[in-house]
């Protein structure tokens, strides 16, 4: 084939154009950052991969299995922030670099002296665990490769390792560690395990009526050559991308999908910001992933699905076809290092079986606040906490307790549940709380209020919500402390701390008459003190005072004498 000269034109055009793009997006993102640990950097879980309510918004590298692995600061810097919680990140580190970027350390054991030390002194004097403070420029100074924390398990972290992120100083958006060069083996190809088709001839986020149809592959392979769907078609894969040296499961950087050899849909894992964290429960098939555990990438948009690393999205991603009318569709799964899977196949709106969907008389509209209300409970819904419209079903089951709408809806805010005390005496109303009951007979405490007439409370899941009285206190159970307890070779004082309903709120440790700093880790209920200065090892008798409080003002006090 002979090209034109308008065409040739166009080639160079185009050329240029990519090759322009593609040193602008290395311009924008080098800068000679050194690794944060002095280990080869292998996975454990990469950017933008699917977590519960959120996407990953940074790289976990392994630390050979254990704690207390070195972290270094990747660059020069200053210490803008130390976080510090029994939940979430547990305690991490921000450093702001003058190139525009901050960085970001988390789960780690301990800091470095000059961190320790200074913490430390704000736990003290603020009298508690849990800290959350802003630095000045200049106060903690910071050098390339200078050692800054060591790696833990601290927050929500099942195991050890070091959780980082790169974080746009000015926007705080994270950004995928990966495009600042950081070399991870990587030869491996994406694996696609399921293909899933979606009728979506309705326009209303049902998950009981809207019907989906699952296909098993085998080695990323699609045995079907043509898959029979309705007119208004949405695809969806389950796939997990794999690196070297490493079983972890992670997310693919890039997902296409084609129709026809024409793009209609991308997602690419490149930076977001913190506020768009929940649109992963539009994504993903919500209520696949509550039944069955299995992640799957929807590979087209509800209609309140904003997230900003959609990109070049045709009709929502949706395909539409007429009677008897086939595409041909390819689905590209790309890893960072640009390891490819493609699985292509013919889909045919030829003898298709459409249901008739029934709508009822409370069609809910996402993008305006939505009331209900009666005699026994008000919901209110705020604009645009729903991904789509909702046909909305509202049940009574039993005094004090209602099923709302279906717990495999999933929302982007919060709604408002508001409950009239039935048969409650007003002596117990002060410790009463509204609970949400999943389908598996799970209970979660909400905070909860009585303004008078409802109790009132916000819940990020709809579900069956009742009223519950918590009269039992928090239970406080010795570790390796009792009466008269000696500790002269072991460094720390441990309990253990646990509720049976509306959840710990706060606890307080003294010893002697003098508040203690005691670490809580909420996800193994521990409460330790590590002896400090405060508790000096001067061979005498102390007296340890524990007060524990739930949500509701249930209290717990345990008392013992130890000789340290």
């Amino acid at each position: 084939m002979i090209l034109g000269i308008a065409s040739i034109k166009k080639f160079i055009l185009l050329f240029f154009s990519l090759l322009i793009s593609s040193i602008a997006i290395c311009q924008k993102y080098n800068n000679n950052f050194d690794n944060p640990m002095k280990l080869d950097l292998i996975i454990s879980g990469n950017y933008g991969e699917l977590r519960p309510n959120h996407f990953h918004s940074g790289i976990d590298f392994k630390t050979n299995g254990r704690e207390r692995e070195k972290i270094y600061s990747i660059t020069d810097g200053y210490v803008s922030r130390i976080n510090i919680s029994p939940w979430g990140y547990g305690k991490s580190v921000y450093i702001t670099h003058p190139n525009g970027y901050t960085s970001v350390y988390a789960h780690i054991s301990n800091y470095n002296i000059e961190i320790e030390t200074y913490i430390k002194s704000l736990q003290y004097k603020n009298k508690t665990y849990s800290i959350d403070t802003l630095l000045p420029k200049g106060f903690i100074t910071i050098k390339k490769g200078e050692f800054i924390a060591f790696s833990g398990n601290t927050g929500n972290s099942f195991g050890p390792h070091l959780h980082f992120e790169i974080r746009t100083t000015n926007t705080e958006h994270p950004v995928n560690p990966l495009l600042f060069g950081y070399n991870i083996k990587d030869n491996k190809a994406p694996k696609i395990y399921s293909l899933v088709t979606y009728n979506l001839n309705s326009d209303l986020n049902n998950p009981d009526k809207n019907i989906s149809t699952l296909y098993k592959l085998t080695n990323s392979y699609l045995t079907k050559d043509t898959i029979y769907v309705n007119r208004k078609t949405g695809m969806g894969i389950e796939v997990y991308d794999f690196v070297d040296l490493s079983t972890n499961k992670c997310a693919p950087y890039k997902l296409s999908l084609y129709k026809n050899n024409i793009l209609i849909y991308s997602i690419v894992a490149d930076e977001f910001d913190f506020s768009e964290k929940r649109y992963v429960n539009a994504h993903i098939d919500y209520a696949r992933y509550l039944k069955n555990r299995k992640k799957i990438h929807k590979l087209y948009v509800e209609p309140n699905d904003k997230f900003s690393l959609y990109k070049n999205v045709v009709n929502r991603g949706i395909i539409e076809l007429h009677n008897n009318e086939t595409a041909n569709i390819k689905i590209i799964a790309e890893d960072f290092n640009k390891n490819k899977t493609e699985i292509k196949f013919v889909i045919s709106a030829k003898n298709h079986n459409e249901k008739k969907i029934l709508k009822s008389r409370y069609i809910l509209n996402y993008n305006k606040e939505n009331i209900f209300a009666n005699d026994s409970i008000k919901i209110t819904i705020p604009k645009n906490a729903l991904y789509n419209n909702l046909d909305f079903k509202y049940l009574y089951l039993a005094k004090n307790k209602y099923r709302i709408s279906s717990e495999y809806i999933p929302l982007f805010k919060k709604i408002k549940v508001e409950l009239k005390p039935f048969g409650l005496e007003k002596k117990y109303f002060s410790k009463t709380v509204i609970i949400r009951i999943s389908k598996k007979g799970h209970i979660q405490a909400l905070p909860s209020k009585y303004n008078g007439k409802y109790f009132s409370t916000y819940s990020d899941k709809f579900g069956v919500f009742s009223l519950m009285i918590d009269t039992i206190k928090p239970r406080i159970k010795p570790v390796n402390i009792f009466p008269d307890a000696k500790f002269i070779k072991d460094n720390k004082i441990r309990v253990k701390i646990t509720d049976n309903l509306s959840g710990i709120k706060s606890y307080n440790a003294y010893i002697d008459g003098k508040w203690v700093l005691f670490e809580y880790d909420a996800k193994k209920a521990n409460l330790t003190y590590y002896f400090d200065n405060k508790v000096p090892a001067n061979e005498t008798y102390h007296n340890l005072k524990i007060i524990v409080k739930d949500s509701v003002g249930n209290t717990a006090i345990y008392k013992v004498r130890f000789f340290h």
